[in-house]
């Protein structure tokens, strides 16, 4: 993992144990200090030291692709691990009910790992390859490498968007709508001359993908999509 992506897992993992915590000692603290446990998950989230990106580099939009999975992810696995540990201290032992919830919590989980990759890209275009920070790894490819770039698809909340009707009955209307509604992601894929493929999604990535085909066409890579596709 690389160190902007540790920072940002970290980032995350501690802003949601705090906003467990906030939901499992509800009524165990005063209005406070609920508060306070409250206040600091949000605060871990939004003020923990990131290491900066490249100077330069392409980056989605953090509102949609980042900013908002992460409250989702954290609302939602908060209150489905949370809930059930606030009802076990009231009754003082493990409610069953936690066999059923906590899956659906982990599930959940998926949105922090979308925001957490959106989060973490940096796309930077040199004059003889591009690199990118994905989270996991530093990645380059040369553009003599890059036998062709496709067309991308794929949806990445299809696995939670069964559980929106239990979304609702848990009494969050707004999450099963955003479920939903939300569309499959689209992008590109670069492949290798290997035949390894390395998919780029689009969606709040336009200024990236647009100078990523511009920089392919311009070394003649072969467009499987129109330049002016983002």
């Amino acid at each position: 993992m690389t160190k902007r992506g540790m920072h940002m897992a970290l980032q995350r993992a501690l802003s949601l144990a705090a906003g467990i915590g906030f939901v499992a000692t509800l009524g165990a603290l005063p209005l406070l200090g609920s508060l306070a446990v409250l206040a600091l998950a949000l605060g871990l989230y939004a003020f923990w030291p990131v290491p900066a990106a490249p100077a330069g580099a392409f980056r989605y939009r953090r509102g949609p692709a980042v900013v908002i999975p992460d409250l989702m992810g954290l609302v939602l696995v908060s209150a489905f691990v949370g809930l059930p540990l606030l009802v076990s201290r009231i009754e003082g032992a493990l409610h069953p009910s936690a066999l059923l919830v906590w899956p659906l919590g982990a599930v959940f989980v998926s949105l922090l790992v979308i925001g957490w990759k959106r989060g973490v890209f940096a796309l930077e275009l040199g004059a003889e390859a591009l690199r990118a920070d994905t989270g996991l790894r530093h990645r380059a490819w040369r553009y003599d490498q890059i036998a062709a770039v496709e067309p991308w698809r794929s949806d990445l909340v299809r696995p939670v968007r069964p559980l929106a009707p239990l979304l609702v009955a848990a009494g969050q209307p707004g999450a099963a709508g955003a479920l939903m509604v939300s569309r499959p992601g689209r992008g590109v894929a670069l492949v290798h001359r290997d035949g390894t493929r390395w998919p780029i999604p689009g969606d709040a990535f336009e200024d990236g993908l647009k100078a990523l085909l511009t920089a392919c066409a311009a070394r003649g890579v072969t467009l499987k999509v129109p330049a002016d596709a983002a």
